[in-house]
């Protein structure tokens, strides 16, 4: 054989192998989100913080709130950047889907609690974006916040209204400056 030929049949074998370790990363990628698509989270649920993750997932959509903020809390501050930034997103789901049920209930004394979890959500929403500007569904999701409950400036409200926006407060309370 010569040379050329061999080098021929080495760089064929080489893609063969690159080949059928993409197919096998391919199919495994694509079980992945046929279990997502038909809600088989158990299945993918283990002790690893992407485990959690699914775990806490599954609670949330499950509307057991609750426990889902649990299980995002626990793995929270563990979790590398770019699952850190999608609990975060979740938490701040959470708190505004408590708030829009809160809203929608017939109870008027829910109106009251509502408000803080939309606060709430609105500081994870803007701290999401001050790491990550380009967070699209936060941006859209902070946008809705903003339009339930605006945000008010300090000087808007006078100080014997909030007695806890006075000028021995300043510094106390944070103040949000607009998004890019």
């Amino acid at each position: 054989m010569t040379r050329p030929n061999l080098l021929l049949i080495v760089l064929g074998l080489a893609f063969l192998a690159a080949s059928g370790y993409a197919l096998n990363q391919q199919r495994q990628t694509q079980a992945y989100n046929q279990n997502l698509e038909t809600n088989q989270f158990i299945a993918m649920e283990d002790d690893s913080l992407e485990g959690e993750f699914i775990r806490g997932w599954r609670h949330q959509i499950g509307g057991e709130f609750t426990q889902a903020r649990a299980v995002y809390n626990a793995i929270l501050h563990r979790a590398p950047s770019s699952l850190s930034n999608k609990i975060q997103f979740n938490l701040a789901n959470i708190y505004m889907q408590q708030a829009i049920h809160r809203f929608t209930d017939s109870d008027s004394e829910n109106d009251d609690s509502a408000y803080p979890l939309v606060e709430l959500s609105k500081h994870i929403y803007r701290k999401l974006l001050i790491d990550k500007i380009d967070h699209w569904p936060a941006k859209y999701n902070l946008e809705i916040a903003v339009k339930i409950a605006p945000d008010v400036l300090v000087t808007d409200i006078p100080e014997d209204i909030l007695p806890e926006r006075s000028p021995e407060n300043q510094g106390v309370i944070e103040e949000y400056k607009k998004l890019p």
